[in-house]
């Protein structure tokens, strides 16, 4: 009756609700629903959780029930039927049973069937019936609505939820407009919806809007926390990842949330559909000049298994045909330590996204930690790069034994010189570790 207490009824009152509750009814209207509707619905929320259909008389009024009053089918958890057949109440005739009472019984099962599953059938699941209906509406904020806002400088911590899949979404680029207007915001903690299935127009919009907002947020911002919900395709095969990027060179997202991480001091990426260009632009010839990261100490980027593009980050072995590994390492199935369907790391990509992470990483002179991880399935792909006590370490944690390319190695190994003076001290998931300068130190135990 926990529920009930916010109403402060007298005790008399609350005894009288519940004696209705067990109580022969014989009239069209239950007792209980003459005191309040909101009585009507904690009560029958529990009294039509557990139905017991035994009888056509049971089954009837199931059905007049749900026909009336269809909000009632959503209280409804669980249905036990028991069909009443002649044959199972004559022992004579379940074990030599006549073809008409077969018949009979046949029809008794299938109106009671028909019965139960049209009754149900325009029950929808809670969480698809809202993903459905709000995929494509948006809580929003136009820059019109914008200006006629105030102006806070008090607050220095900003968290939206508006983007989980039971709730009302919030547009993106909305989140950002409320957040500018907090003139001395510090943290800015964004929970946000990048999952359009139905409408990839609506969603490259909504993110290309969504990135071209960044330039209203404040400078003094120097923590942004960003979970941008995405979920890829369960199964790999057969399945071509959304193309988000429109013909341009960057992705538009990936790009501006590089250079907004030029004021940060730390940036934590989850759930996010993002390219090499993150970290570095995709050409430096292009762009010669890096700006520097001065106060940037962690970014732990858990990104999605998909990119702008329209590539996988994880490709199925019989196509991995540029796995630098695959004489080292022969197949799973003949190692018969891992399953045969578990997929590698694309070494192309990867190898890129790293070089790329480097790069950056070499002008970011405060740097602590820089994180990368994805999953998919069985496979989690992380690389981690820390600095602790004058020592630089890199793990590389992979179940498909991805090994990466000597440039790579190369390429952190400087950044590791010019962070500690001392070589990169490295990790590999399964107990090799050491210290050299050589390309080839990774090695799998």
């Amino acid at each position: 009756m926990s529920n009930m207490g916010a109403y402060r009824l007298p005790l008399e009152l609350v005894a009288e609700v519940i004696s209705h509750m067990w109580e022969d009814i014989r009239h069209e209207l239950p007792t209980y629903a003459t005191i309040s509707l909101q009585w009507q619905t904690i009560i029958e929320d529990r009294t039509f959780k557990h139905i017991t259909l035994s009888n056509n008389k049971r089954l009837d009024e199931f059905e007049k029930l749900t026909l009336q009053t269809p909000e009632r089918k959503r209280s409804v958890r669980r249905i036990d039927v028991y069909v009443p057949l002649e044959s199972c109440e004559d022992k004579l005739l379940k074990y030599f049973g006549v073809l008409e009472a077969h018949q009979r019984d046949n029809g008794v099962f299938a109106l009671f069937m028909r019965t139960i599953f049209h009754s149900l059938c325009p029950l929808e699941d809670r969480r698809l019936l809202l993903r459905h209906r709000y995929e494509p509406k948006y809580l929003t904020l136009t820059k019109a609505d914008a200006v006629l806002i105030s102006n806070v400088p008090a607050i220095t911590k900003f968290r939206v939820y508006g983007g989980h899949e039971d709730g009302q979404l919030i547009l993106p680029a909305t989140s950002i407009l409320l957040a500018s207007k907090l003139l001395q915001l510090r943290e800015l903690d964004l929970r946000l919806w990048d999952n359009e299935k139905l409408n990839l127009s609506s969603r490259r919009a909504n993110r290309d809007e969504f990135a071209r907002s960044f330039e209203l947020l404040p400078s003094t911002i120097d923590c942004l926390d960003l979970k941008y919900y995405h979920h890829s395709p369960e199964y790999h095969r057969g399945y071509m990842p959304a193309r988000l990027m429109n013909g341009n060179i960057e992705d538009l997202l990936s790009s501006t949330l590089r250079g907004f991480s030029h004021q940060l001091k730390e940036l934590y990426l989850s759930n996010v559909v993002v390219g090499k260009e993150l970290l570095c632009p995709p050409s430096l010839s292009a762009n010669p000049h890096l700006p520097s990261w001065p106060k940037l100490t962690n970014i732990p980027v858990n990104y999605a298994i998909t990119t702008p593009s329209g590539e996988w980050y994880f490709e199925s072995q019989s196509t991995d045909g540029d796995n630098n590994t695959q004489e080292e390492f022969p197949a799973h199935e003949e190692q018969g330590d891992l399953p045969s369907d578990v997929l590698r790391a694309s070494c192309k990509l990867m190898n890129e996204l790293y070089v790329s992470a480097a790069r950056a990483a070499l002008d970011m002179p405060r740097l602590k930690l820089m994180g990368l991880v994805a999953d998919y399935n069985a496979v989690v792909h992380r690389f981690t790069y820390s600095v602790f006590s004058g020592t630089a370490e890199a793990l590389w944690a992979a179940e498909d034994r991805f090994t990466p390319e000597k440039r790579v190695i190369s390429a952190w190994n400087a950044i590791a010189m010019r962070h500690t003076d001392q070589e990169l001290f490295w990790e590999c998931e399964g107990g090799s570790r050491g210290k050299t300068t050589l390309p080839e130190i990774l090695t799998w135990a």
